[in-house]
Parts: C-alpha cells; structure tokens; sequence
C-alpha cells in the first residue's frame, strides 16, 4: 500500500507494510520533507542547520503518537491491516494540516524579508549620517581648542596691563589723601599764625612778671634760711629738757614693775598649787565616776539578763497554764455532754479572748517602752551638749511626772510581774490574771526582749566619747546608744545565748508572737541556714534573716540537723558569741541592702539600724577584743565573698579601735603643763 499525496509542497510517498508502522512512517516523513525541500521559496535571512530525519515521533511527539494510538484503541473484528489504515488516515489528516499551516508561514517569511530589507536600507543611511555628525565633531573640538589657546594668549598679553591699571588706581587714591592733607596742615598753619599775632604783645608782660616772681622767691629763700636755724636751736633745747624727764620716769616704772612682777609670780604660784589640788580632786572623781559608770551598766546586764531568764520562764509556765486551761475547758464539755465540735469552739473562744488581752498588754508596753526610748534619747543628746553643772537638772527634768517616763529597772520590773517561781498549782483563773499583773510594771510575758528605739542615724562602732573624763587624760568609755533586753534574752540559762532577736518592722515595733508557741515537733522543724536554693531565709517583713551562729538546743534533747548536713558547730557563749551573732546578721543586711539598691529600703535601713545599735552594746560588753578576732576571723572564711569583706572591715576597724584605747586619748600641751 503506497498513498501519493500530490500539491504545491511536493509529493509524499510512502511504502508500509501491516506488519511495521514505525518503520513505514519514517520513510514517509523523511518523503514529505523531501518534497517540501524541493519547493522554490525566497531565501532565509539566516542559514539554519540540517535537521536530523524527521519521524512521527518528532513532529508528534512521544505523548502525541501515544494519544493518537489510545485513540484508536483496538477495535474488536479489526484486523492488523485496518488498524493500519485508521492510523495512515489521521497521519495524512495531520500533514494536511501541516502543509497549511506551512503555507502561511512562507507568506509570512516574504514579509518579514521585505521589511528586514527595509530596515537594512535605513540602517545604511543612519551610518552615514552619524560618521558625517563624528567629522563635524572633530572639526568643532578643533575650533574649540583653538579658541581656548588664542583667548589664553589674549589673557597673558591683558594681564600687565591690568596690573599697570591698578597701580594707577591705587596713586590715584594716595594722590587725593595726599591733597586732602595739604588743606589741613595750610588752615592749621594760619590758625597758628593768627595766634602767634595776638599773643606776641602779651609775652613782654609775662617776661615782667617773671623777673618780679625771681626776685620774691629770692627773698623768701633768705627768710626761709633764718627761720630754719631758729627753729632748729629751739628744738635742741626741748630736746635735752624732755631726754632728762623720760629718763627719770623710766626708772620709776622700772621699779614699778619689779614690785608687780615678784607679786605676781608668788600669786600664780599659790593659784597653781590650788590648781593642781582641783584636778587632782577632778582626777579622783572622774575615775570614780567611771567605776560607777562601769558598775551601773555591768548591773543593768545582769538584770536584764536575769529579766529574760525569769520571763522565760514565766513564758513557760503561763504556756503551759493554757495549755491545760485548753484542756479543762474540754474536758469540761465533754462531761456535761456537750459535741466535740462545739468543745473545741468554747477552747478556741477562751483562746481569742486571751489573745485579745495580750495584745492590750502588748500596746500598753510598747506606748512605755517608746517613752522610755525617747526619755533615753533626750538625756544622751543632753548629756552631750548642756554643761556638766546642767546635767543632773536636765536629768532630773527628762525623768520627771509618774514614772511614766524614767526607765523602770529591769529585774526589779521582772520580779514583780512573776510574783514567785511558776508552779504547777496554779489554776486556769490565776493563769489568766497573770498578764494583768505583769502589765503594770514590766514587759508583759510573751513580748521581744529589744526595746524599740526611734528611728536616728547609726554611727557604727565609733562611739561617742564622754566629756567629762576625757579631758583630765582618763581613757574614754562608749556612750551606750541603748540598754536592750535583747542580749539579756540570749544569756537564758542551761543553754547558749540566742544568736539574734526579731528583726525589727519600721516603726520600731517588734515583730514576734502575740501568743505562747507551742513546741517545733520533729515533723514541723524547718533548717536554720540558709536555704536550698542558697539564698537567705526572709523574715515576717521580707528582710533576709542570717543563718544563726548561735542557736538553742533542740526541745527533747534532739540535735538539730541543718541541711541535711549535720548540728551547726559549737561556738563559746557570752559577749563574743554575741557579738560575733550580731556581726553576721549586720554584714548579711548591708550585703542585701547593696544587692537591692535602686528600690524601696526603708525595712532595710530600719534593721541595719537596729543591727547596729545591738553591734554596738555587744562591742560596750567586751571585755577582750583577742577572742572576738579569731572568731570574726574563722567566720569570714565559712561565708560568701561579700560578706567576708563586711566582716573583714568590721575586724579591722574593732583592732584599731582596741589599739587607740590601749594607748590612750592623746593629751594637749595644756594638760601636759599642768600635770607638770
């Protein structure tokens, strides 16, 4: 089967058999283009490469002749030979289609030939003329340069010339001044001329006047000579007369003095000799006056510490006194029939109604002690500033009225409120009227022992010497800020001393227990250092409370653990213990106050103050500075670096301290006169 396909793009010949389509229809496509080839057309603008052999599969495409096949599909009855011609009928459809479209795109190549023609022409003239514009270029830069160099000629021929011009502008100007000045020095010269002419007959009269004037003075002159000699023999002679009484009066001053001299010589010496009497008495009575100083506040200690001993134990027992009142009171309902539930509301009940009276009590006492504090305040100021013959009426003034305002003493305050050592006679009625009798003289059972002071400026360690002895040589004592019962309180026998009191709220009240706290059981019992996460604890006003170096043992006889890691070390009791307690807890206050500055520190400064003032009654309390050393020394290496520092600073200034006072105050010449 061999179809011919015949018009203007040639002839198409092609030979298949049923048995190969493929093969039959590359030698068909490569017949057509064949035939196109040979067809006259208009040569291309560019010479394109010889395409391969053209296929089906080329012109269709793989996807193509695979859609053309699925088209087909075989049919059912349909022998190889027909499938063969369904596919040969849209072959030719497809080159039919192809031809045309081959057609119009021969119109179309005319076209653009003739239009490419077009612009070839176009380009051609465009060339000329841009190679006729670059020639008139050249020609016009050439000018141009030949008018630069002919005007940069003209300019150097022009330029002395006009040099020569504004030389002659400038005599020009000298010219005009020059005359100017020829006017003036004419019109001066007649005016001295006119008064040359009016003057010349007056200088014959001066020339008269002036011989007449020599002659005067002439005369004056020897006058004058005669004067002189007269005077100056006049003034020899009063000279002589006022030589001979001044030295007569001389020798009687002379003589004068001597007496006075040798008077006043045995005079000062019998008013040094009262004089050296005086201080020697002033000497005594300011040593005695130290001594009862030091024994006054040596036995305001012990009483205080005796105060904290016996409230102590007046906590105690009053504790207990509720607790078996708690006790009878249920006992009590249950005897008479009455629900658990309504029991335990009569106990608690009976509890807030105590409550509420130690909280009264709590009031009056802090009303008292801040009277007290101010009373304090007002004699140190006084004692400071008024005279020593003023003191005792300024005393006498702040203490005086009911009582009210003199501090009462501490043991005596103590003993009165206890009535007698706590006994277990007591019933659930006296327990209860105990608080009303302790409310009249002392600190009511279940107060803080720190006295609360006003808020003032802490001065650290460096105390204020006293006026009275340090002038006479006697070594200084250290004004005592404040008597706190808070030390006291530590010094609780059958135990070593408390490390710190509650910390103090701004106000100056004391922060602590309006009730009897029953016993820490071992389930309750929290550590005592610093927490896990290795911050300080915080205290009732989120003030950073200090591991304690110091602490009460455990109830029971039970050791207690810190941390998991053991019982706290054992340190000495006493003033040092205290000291060394109060030490840490001020350097671990300053540590957070530097740590948080920027914001609100007013409960900061509060408790800085008041660690302070306890600082400074321990460090009045030492009786050796060696001991307190070690352990400030040993307690700085077991601390963070920061407080270490504090520590360290603090160690440094109690050594310079405990140095000037070994050494003593330094004299002034006046006193060392007169101990000579």
């Amino acid at each position: 089967m061999a179809p011919v396909l015949g018009g203007p793009g040639g002839a198409w010949a092609s030979a298949a058999s049923s048995s190969d389509v493929g093969s039959a229809l590359g030698s068909d496509d490569v017949g057509f283009f064949a035939g196109a080839k040979a067809v006259g057309s208009p040569a291309p603008l560019v010479h394109a490469k010889p395409a391969a052999q053209p296929s089906l599969l080329t012109l269709l495409g793989a996807q193509g002749l695979k859609a053309l096949v699925l088209s087909l599909g075989p049919r059912a009855g349909a022998g190889p030979g027909e499938t063969t011609a369904l596919v040969f009928q849209q072959v030719l459809k497809v080159f039919a289609a192809l031809q045309c479209r081959l057609q119009e795109s021969e119109a179309l190549v005319a076209e653009l030939q003739a239009r490419a023609d077009n612009l070839e022409e176009q380009r051609r003239t465009l060339t000329r003329r841009a190679d006729r514009a670059e020639r008139a270029r050249d020609e016009a830069v050439q000018r141009c340069e030949a008018a630069e160099a002919a005007a940069r000629r003209a300019r150097l021929e022009a330029a002395p010339i006009g040099e020569r011009y504004m030389e002659a502008q400038v005599l020009r100007s000298q010219l005009e001044a020059a005359n100017e000045e020829l006017q003036r020095l004419r019109n001066e010269a007649d005016l001295c001329r006119e008064e040359v002419r009016q003057g010349w007959p007056r200088l014959g009269e001066a020339e008269d006047a002036e011989a007449e004037c020599e002659s005067a003075i002439s005369e004056l002159r020897s006058a004058h000579t005669e004067e002189v000699a007269v005077l100056k023999s006049q003034h020899l002679e009063e000279m002589a007369e006022i030589r001979g009484r001044h030295a007569e009066r001389f020798a009687e001053l002379e003589a004068m003095r001597c007496d006075e001299v040798s008077q006043v010589k045995q005079a000062q010496t019998e008013e040094l000799s009262d004089l050296r009497k005086a201080v020697d008495g002033a000497r005594w009575q300011a040593e005695v006056y130290v001594r009862e100083t030091q024994d006054f506040v040596r036995e305001v200690c012990l009483r205080q510490r005796e105060n904290a001993r016996i409230a102590k134990r007046h906590a105690e027992a009053r504790h207990e006194a509720m607790e078996l009142c708690v006790k009878i009171e249920a006992a009590r309902a249950m005897e008479t029939g009455a629900p658990a539930r309504e029991a335990e509301l009569q106990a608690v009940r009976h509890r807030y109604a105590l409550l509420q009276q130690t909280k009264l009590e709590w009031q009056e006492a802090l009303e008292r002690k801040r009277a007290d504090c101010e009373a304090w305040r007002r004699r140190a100021v006084q004692r400071g500033t008024a005279a020593p013959e003023e003191r005792d009426e300024l005393e006498e003034e702040a203490f005086s009225g009911t009582g009210a305002g003199r501090p009462p003493s501490p043991s005596a305050g103590s003993v009165s409120a206890t009535g007698g050592p706590p006994g277990g006679n007591d019933t659930p009625a006296e327990a209860e009227q105990s608080p009303a009798l302790a409310s009249g003289t002392a600190t009511p059972v279940g107060t803080p022992m720190q006295t609360p002071l006003p808020r003032r400026r802490a001065m650290g360690l460096s105390h204020r010497q006293s006026p009275s002895p340090s002038h006479l040589g006697v070594p200084p004592i250290p004004r005592m800020r404040r008597l706190s019962a808070g030390s006291g309180a530590r010094a609780a026998s059958g135990g070593p001393p408390l490390a710190l009191g509650p910390p103090l709220l701004p106000g100056g009240e004391d922060v602590g227990l309006s009730a009897p706290i029953p016993a820490p059981s071992e389930s309750s019992r929290r550590p005592t250092g610093r927490e896990r996460g290795g911050r300080p604890r915080r205290g009732p006003a989120g003030l950073p409370q200090p591991a304690p170096v110091l602490a009460l043992p455990a109830p029971d006889g039970e050791e207690r653990e810190e941390d998991g890691v053991g019982a706290p070390p054992q340190v000495p009791e006493g003033p040092a213990a205290e000291f060394l307690s109060a030490a840490v807890r001020l350097a671990i206050l300053q540590v957070d106050a530097e740590m948080t500055r920027g914001g609100s520190g007013g409960d900061l400064s509060v408790a800085i103050q008041e660690a302070e003032n306890e600082l400074e009654m321990s460090a009045f309390l030492l009786d050796d500075t060696g001991e307190v050393e070690g352990l400030l020394e040993m307690e700085a290496q077991q601390r963070p670096p920061a407080v270490a520092r504090r520590l360290r600073e603090l160690l440094a200034e109690l050594t310079t301290r405990g140095q000037s006072q070994r050494r003593g105050p330094p004299r002034s010449p006046s006193q060392v006169r007169l101990l000579r």
